[in-house]
């Protein structure tokens, strides 16, 4: 998968035609600084929200499942 850096959020692309797996992020490693998920989004191909995203998150890590019918995700932290 492919992570990008927006204004507040990461945009996660997995591959396409990938299988359904859990994803687990550690903001810290692509943040300069700890931060935790305050939203996950399904986004489609033109970057338009779809649908929110069941997640799990505390200062070190968000936890989410990447479902094959998403195109991406927008993670916003706080």
């Amino acid at each position: 998968f492919r992570i990008t850096a927006e204004a507040r959020a990461l945009v996660v692309t997995p591959l396409p035609d990938g299988a359904a797996f859990p994803l687990v992020l550690r903001p810290t490693r692509f943040l300069d600084r700890s931060a935790r998920a305050t939203r996950v989004e399904a986004i489609a191909a033109d970057g338009k929200p779809v649908r929110a995203v069941d997640f799990e998150s505390d200062a070190d890590s968000v936890r989410f499942t990447v479902s094959r019918a998403d195109f991406a995700y927008r993670i916003a932290w706080e």
